[in-house]
């Protein structure tokens, strides 16, 4: 089975929940952008191969989940 990269945008509960989720399921790589560089740095101690990026960094993922809350999509989207 052929791993695909991940990215994810927003790592408050929702985003925080379907990366640890992922991260359990053995995806080589998750790159997750959020403003609160201390939540990704959280979880990066339980999974290594959780990444830091931006949004930019995010989207370039085979994958990518957007876990924001709707009226923050646009400032997300510039």
């Amino acid at each position: 089975v052929q791993m695909h990269s991940i990215g994810v945008i927003g790592a408050g509960n929702m985003g925080s929940s379907l990366i640890l989720g992922l991260a359990q399921q053995s995806w080589s790589s998750i790159v997750v952008a959020d403003p609160n560089l201390e939540k990704i740095k959280q979880l990066q101690e339980k999974y290594p191969q959780i990444k830091m990026g931006d949004a930019k960094n995010a989207a370039q993922q085979d994958i990518l989940i957007l876990a924001i809350k709707p009226q923050i999509a646009d400032e997300v989207f510039i």
